[in-house]
């Protein structure tokens, strides 16, 4: 049993010529007459798996270039997808350890991180001090120390 194996990018922009319902039936044949005048053979085989690649958008949609390989036997010449590395599950790219306060800390134009300001507290002008203990709690309000003196 000998396997000549062939990688060839077959052009499918012509199937944009055929009627829209008719596209990925005319990209199969297009394959097969691909395959025949490439390889001599009479007798085409199409990998499940290439179907399955040229209907994934639909009959309407087929893609404008597939690159297969042409594995010949004896007088049967079956084409699959070309692929080049074999399926090998890949592991998710490791994170890096980033904790929450690297996320809130304000940086600087260098990317060194800025020092916090405590926040600073609002002192009411002298007018708006009266307005403020109004209205406040009559239990919060303590006499000023203006009221203490006057009693």
């Amino acid at each position: 049993m000998s396997q000549i194996g062939n990688i060839h990018t077959i052009n499918l922009g012509k199937v944009l010529l055929s009627q829209r319902q008719h596209r990925a039936v005319r990209a199969i044949n297009m394959i097969r007459e691909y395959t025949v005048r490439h390889m001599g053979a009479t007798n085409v085989k199409i990998d499940e798996k290439l179907a399955h690649q040229v209907w994934a958008r639909g009959v309407r949609r087929p893609p404008r270039k597939v690159t297969v390989e042409f594995i010949q036997d004896k007088d049967v010449v079956l084409v699959v997808p070309y692929e080049l590395q074999p399926d090998i599950p890949e592991a998710p790219p490791a994170k890096a350890d980033v904790g929450t306060a690297a996320l809130t800390e304000p940086r600087d134009d260098d990317g060194a991180e800025k020092a916090a300001a405590p926040p600073e507290e609002v002192q009411p002008a002298a007018g708006e001090e009266d307005s403020a203990r109004a209205a406040a709690s009559p239990e919060e309000v303590q006499p000023s120390s203006d009221e203490a003196s006057k009693k």
